[in-house]
């Protein structure tokens, strides 16, 4: 094998190895993108969820006496 063979060997090995990280960067940001949405998807969840609570916590029951209640007791 001649000096310029294995030259451009390396640089065959060189641009496999900037291919190589190039994907793994790319991998990086939808990873990274992937994680925002799960965590954006979360917290829209748990404000729907808190948002039914507090409709729930709101909501008039049929039948239910509430001069029993004072404000201390948030009318539950």
């Amino acid at each position: 094998m001649t000096e310029q063979e294995i030259l451009d060997e390396l640089s065959e090995a060189d641009k496999e190895l900037q291919d190589a990280r190039n994907l793994l960067a790319a991998a990086k940001r939808r990873l990274l993108d992937t994680e925002t949405r799960v965590i954006d998807a979360k917290l829209h969840r748990e404000k729907i969820a808190e948002s039914l609570r507090v409709f729930r916590a709101q909501k008039v029951i049929p039948g239910e006496d509430y001069a029993l209640y004072d404000d201390e007791d948030s009318g539950r």
